[in-house]
């Protein structure tokens, strides 16, 4: 390629990167802070149960990760202790989750995707886990933030022992922002 044909092309390919967003971990930054939570949780067929607690979260291993620690009360059981990794991996071109719970004995990575439409930052995602007996369970997530004070997160689940496509609304996650 001859030199006048490579500054023109060099030039568009800049430009044309510099218009991309670059993503990163700090895209989350939305999430440092102390939240009150709600959560609660569809048992079917039982009622839902409802606990209350905080979340803590800040940066954490020189901010490529932010780490989010739930505290939830659970009145005649043990409190529940959730420790999340959130962060962006350029490798994969994606965001992701490391979920560690108390209460379940499973630990899940899960990829996800933050956008903004009319209903605020939009964050999904989306994990699959052996749970017993070559029994696979697939969990997608959705957090919404509709202002920097309040996101709700929604859980659906379902087995590969459910009929293909049946999700179950499992939890719903309200926060808001006290610091």
């Amino acid at each position: 390629m001859s030199k006048l044909k490579f500054i023109p092309a060099l030039l568009l390919l800049v430009s044309t990167l510099q218009g991309q967003e670059q993503k990163s971990t700090e895209d989350l930054s939305f999430l440092i802070g102390e939240w009150e939570v709600t959560r609660t949780y569809y048992l079917y067929p039982d009622s839902p149960r409802v606990y209350k607690g905080n979340l803590t979260c800040d940066y954490s291993l020189d901010k490529q990760f932010i780490s989010c620690r739930y505290e939830i009360n659970r009145p005649g059981k043990i409190r529940g202790l959730d420790q999340v990794f959130f962060n962006y991996n350029s490798i994969y071109d994606s965001y992701e989750t490391v979920w560690l719970s108390s209460t379940w004995p499973i630990k899940t990575i899960s990829k996800g995707e933050l956008r903004k439409n009319e209903d605020g930052l939009i964050f999904k995602t989306y994990t699959e886990f052996p749970i017993e007996n070559e029994v696979m369970e697939y969990v997608r997530g959705e957090l919404v933030l509709k202002n920097s004070n309040e996101f709700q997160r929604d859980l659906h689940i379902r087995t590969s022992k459910d009929p293909e496509g049946e999700w179950k609304h499992h939890m719903t996650t309200m926060a808001k922002k006290v610091r």
